[in-house]
């Protein structure tokens, strides 16, 4: 099967830090034999499925979308890869038009891949035979090829992974009261190789949310820092479905983030704890074996079976 993933409504310079959201999963759909285009500005008909990642903040996107499903019906089979939460008002105040533009296209969709589990959101809209959750999980081919195993070649002492906001300066200014070194990632500016490099050279990676309202781990952040092998410390909120990926970092409350990054930098063992989490998470979980169950939707079931 070929998936076309057309990203032309994502503005460029957002392009860089959906790197370590989309990476995984066009590697997990090549492991399970499928064609992937990674950026397409063209729809292609069935046997190909096109995904859109959700941003539909362009009326004439949304129309042209409305348009080819009406025309092709099922020959243009496509689904939406949705990671937000369509309450968090950090994320869809920006455009006023976000959310109902989104519940618009939801509505067509021939599937749903949601990142957070809020399925009785998707299945009102949707229903429930076309809404799987997609995990994140191990992936070989996603792994760095050179993790550092020496503890004295890592030259950063902690990464801010993410743009440092009010909320995260916090925590990054205590961290540099203590001492330590302490860089964040441009998510808009760097690119992939910059920040893979800057995550295998630090001690201790921080995953912080980007504010108190925030009610969903987001786990592409430790899921990419767990795959350079780096020991992550990441902030405890979470007590939902997504909670599993804590069991591969170092947790702790808001408040206790930057004495605990002091003090696993002191205990030396950061490279030895960032490894172990790095096992048990190849050996625990399969980004390839998510997918499976994501694709367990009958509009994909059709075009597996070679019909359009």
């Amino acid at each position: 099967m070929l998936f076309n993933f057309v990203l032309i409504p994502h503005h460029h310079s957002s392009l860089n830090f959906l790197g370590d959201l989309l990476e995984p999963i066009y590697l997990g759909l090549e492991e399970l034999g499928h064609e992937v285009i990674r950026y397409s500005e063209r729809f292609h008909f069935a046997p190909a499925a096109n995904l859109f990642l959700e941003f539909f903040v362009d009326e004439v996107f949304v129309d042209t979308i409305f348009r080819m499903k009406k025309e092709h019906g099922d020959k243009f089979v496509f689904g939406v890869l949705c990671t937000e939460d369509p309450d968090d008002e950090l994320v869809m105040s920006v455009y006023p038009n976000r959310r109902r533009n989104m519940e618009r296209v939801l509505g067509i969709a021939d599937f749903v891949w949601t990142l957070i589990p809020l399925f009785s959101y998707y299945e009102q809209i949707c229903g429930r035979e076309r809404v799987r959750l997609l995990p994140y999980g191990y992936c070989a081919a996603y792994r760095h090829r050179r993790i550092i195993m020496d503890p004295a070649l890592r030259d950063i002492d902690v990464m801010l992974y993410g743009n440092e906001n009010d909320y995260r300066k916090a925590v990054t200014d205590a961290v540099r009261r203590h001492g330590l070194t302490c860089i964040t990632s441009d998510r808009e500016g760097f690119p992939a190789f910059v920040t893979d490099d800057l995550l295998r050279r630090a001690k201790v990676v921080l995953d912080i949310r980007r504010g108190p309202q925030v009610k969903f781990m987001s786990r592409t952040r430790a899921h990419k820092a767990i795959h350079c092998g780096a020991a992550v410390i990441a902030e405890l909120f979470d007590a939902g479905e997504l909670e599993g990926m804590y069991r591969y970092t170092e947790t702790c409350a808001y408040e206790d983030m930057a004495e605990r990054c002091h003090s696993l930098i002191n205990d030396g063992d950061f490279v030895e704890r960032g490894l172990a989490h790095l096992r048990e998470f190849e050996a625990e979980t399969s980004m390839r074996e998510n997918l499976r169950r994501a694709m367990d939707v009958p509009a994909l079931a059709r075009l597996g079976r070679g019909g359009a």
